[in-house]
This record gives structure tokens, sequence and C-alpha cells, in this order.
């Protein structure tokens, strides 16, 4: 049995490991939102460059199908890429 020293001294521990673990969480919360500011920061950009480079791609695929080129498969492809980073970039908003 636990005297009343003993007993207020782990009640003190006990309290200042829950301080801890209070401050833990905090610290954890902060990381994941930075992380997550990062992530949507850069991921953002990242996806609107490439939707725009998909952009000027199909632009110079047209202009060669008009002079004649095969380009149909490429435009397929490029249409489909655009439309899943797209996709992409709505989900991330």
């Amino acid at each position: 049995m636990l005297h009343l020293k003993e007993y207020e001294d782990l009640k003190g521990k006990i309290a200042e490991y829950r301080e801890i673990l209070a401050d833990k969480r905090k610290i954890d919360e902060m990381i994941i939102k930075e992380l997550e500011e990062i992530k949507e920061k850069y991921g953002v950009k990242s996806l609107e460059t490439l939707i725009r480079n998909y952009d000027i791609k199909l632009i110079g695929y047209e202009e060669r199908r008009k002079k004649g080129e095969k380009m149909d498969l490429a435009i397929q492809m490029a249409e489909r890429r655009k439309k899943e980073y797209e996709s992409a970039l709505q989900e991330l908003k």
C-alpha cells in the first residue's frame, strides 16, 4: 500500500507526464499543419505548372496536326494526363 508521501509523489509525476504529453501533442499538431501547408503550397504549384506545360504541348501538337502529322494519339494522351493533373489539383484545393 502506498503511503501518503509516495501517493503525492506519484500524483505529481503523473501530472508532469500529462503536461509533457500535452506539449508533445501541440508540437505534433504544429508539425502536421506545417507539412500540410508545404504539401499544399508546393503540390498546387507543381500541378499548376504541369497543367500549363500540357496546355503548351497540346497547342504544339495541334499545330503539327494541322501541318499533316499524325498527332491524334499524342493529343489524346496529353489530354488524359492533363485531366489527371487537374483532378489531383482539385483534390488538393
